[in-house]
C-alpha cells in the first residue's frame, strides 16, 4: 500500500512534469512556484498560441502533452488545486484513471455541472478501470456529477469529502469488494439525489447528507449486502419405528420454534396455534433451534387412515437463516430516518443491517 511519502513524491514528479511543459510552450514557469500559481498559467498556453498566430496550436500540443496524446493512464493528482478552474480545465481526450484516482480533483475550484463540462469538451469521464478510489473529488465544487464507475475498486474513502456544493450523484456502481467507505460522503451538505448500483457491503454513512430524498435512501437500502445466507439440512430416521406423529398431512409450515423438550417439538402456526410433533425416534444431533422453516416428509404408505389423517414422517428438513457475526452500520441520522416507513427500514435490517 502507497504511502503518504510515496503520494508526496508522485505529486512533485507530476508538479516538475507541468513545469516543464509549460516552459516548453514559451510560459515563464519555476519548480519554487506551488501547483496554486502553476495551474492557472496552463491557460496562458493557448492565449499564446492565439496571439502568435498558432490558433489552437499550442493548446493542442499542450493537451496532447499533459494526456499522452489520449493514453495517460495515472491521473493522480492530475487536476488538483485551486488554479484548476472553468477557464483552464479543457481536456482533449477522454479521462480513464488506471489503478489509484487520488486526488484527481481534489480541491480544484472547477464549479458547476461535470456532466455538462465534459459534454462541452466532447470526452468522458471513465473510471471503469479505476482500482482504488481516494480523495478522487475532495472539497471540489461540482454541484452534478455523472456516472462514477468502482465496481473495480477495493476502497473507496473521502472520495466526496466535504463536497458542499453537491447536489447530484448521477450514478454509483459499488461492489461487495469495496472494504472501507470512511469519509466517503461527510459534508455533503447539499446531496440530495443518489442511485446505487451494485452491493454495498461496508460500513457507510450518509448523516450529513439530510437533504436525500426518498428514492436515493431507498436506492441505499436495495443496495445493501444481504449478509443473511440459509442453509438446509435435512434429517432422516433410521430407526425401526416412525419418528414423527403429526395432526394432519401438511408437509411444510412456517413457525418459529416456541419451545425444545427431551421428545417434541412444538411449533408456533402463522395462525396463533401451538402444535406439538412428538419424537419417537433417535434425532438428538438435529439443528432445529433457531430454524426459519421446517419440511415434514412422509411416506404415504405409512398413512393409517383409521387415524384421523395423522401421518407418521420419516424425515424433516430444516432451513437454518444465519448472518456475519460482524457488525455492518448504515448511518442515515435522524432526519432521514424519519422519511422512512418501518416497512423500509426492516428491507435493511432483514439483511442484517443496523441503521443509525
Amino acid at each position: 500500500m502507497p504511502t503518504t511519502a510515496d503520494y508526496l513524491n508522485d505529486l512533485v514528479t507530476q508538479k516538475q512534469a507541468l513545469v516543464d511543459t509549460l516552459n516548453n510552450y514559451g510560459v515563464e514557469a519555476s519548480s519554487s512556484e506551488t501547483l496554486n500559481t502553476l495551474v492557472p498559467k496552463v491557460d496562458e498556453v493557448y492565449s499564446k498560441g492565439q496571439t502568435a498566430g498558432g490558433g489552437d496550436n499550442h493548446y493542442d500540443t499542450f493537451w496532447d502533452n499533459y494526456q499522452d496524446n489520449g493514453s495517460r493512464t495515472d491521473y493522480q493528482y492530475a487536476f488538483n488545486g485551486v488554479g484548476w478552474t472553468n477557464e483552464t480545465f479543457k481536456p482533449k481526450y477522454d479521462i480513464v484513471p488506471v489503478t489509484e484516482t487520488y486526488g484527481l480533483f481534489s480541491r480544484s475550484c472547477i464549479q458547476d455541472d461535470l456532466v455538462e463540462i465534459c459534454e462541452e469538451q466532447g470526452i468522458t469521464l471513465d473510471f471503469s478501470k479505476a482500482t482504488k478510489f481516494e480523495c478522487t473529488f475532495d472539497s471540489s465544487k461540482f454541484t452534478r456529477i455523472g456516472v462514477i464507475d468502482a465496481s473495480n475498486s477495493n476502497r473507496f474513502n473521502q472520495v466526496f469529502y466535504n463536497c458542499t456544493n453537491l447536489e447530484t450523484i448521477g450514478l454509483l456502481k459499488l461492489t461487495e469488494n469495496i472494504t472501507s467507505y470512511i469519509n466517503a460522503f461527510i459534508r455533503c451538505t447539499a446531496l440530495q439525489n443518489i442511485e446505487i448500483e451494485g452491493v454495498i457491503g461496508a460500513n457507510i454513512s450518509f448523516a450529513n447528507s439530510t437533504l436525500l430524498t426518498h428514492d436515493s435512501l431507498m436506492s441505499i437500502i436495495n443496495g445493501l449486502k444481504d449478509y443473511y445466507t440459509v442453509v438446509e439440512k435435512t434429517y432422516n430416521y433410521t430407526g425401526s419405528v416412525t419418528p414423527f406423529i403429526f395432526n394432519g398431512v401438511e408437509t411444510e409450515i412456517q413457525y418459529s420454534i416456541e419451545k425444545i423438550t427431551e421428545n417434541a417439538i412444538y411449533i408456533y402456526l402463522a395462525d396463533g396455534s401451538s402444535v406439538e410433533v412428538s419424537v419417537d425416534g433417535d434425532f438428538s444431533n438435529a439443528e432445529i433451534e433457531g430454524a426459519e422453516k421446517i419440511v415434514f416428509h412422509y411416506d404415504e404408505s405409512l398413512v393409517d387412515p383409521e387415524a384421523n389423517g395423522e401421518v407418521g414422517f420419516t424425515s424433516f428438513t430444516v432451513t437454518m437463516a444465519t448472518t456475519s457475526t460482524e457488525t455492518h452500520t448504515l448511518t442515515l441520522g435522524s432526519t432521514n430516518l424519519a422519511k422512512l416507513t418501518d416497512e423500509e427500514i426492516a428491507i435493511a435490517t432483514e439483511k442484517g443491517w443496523t441503521l443509525a
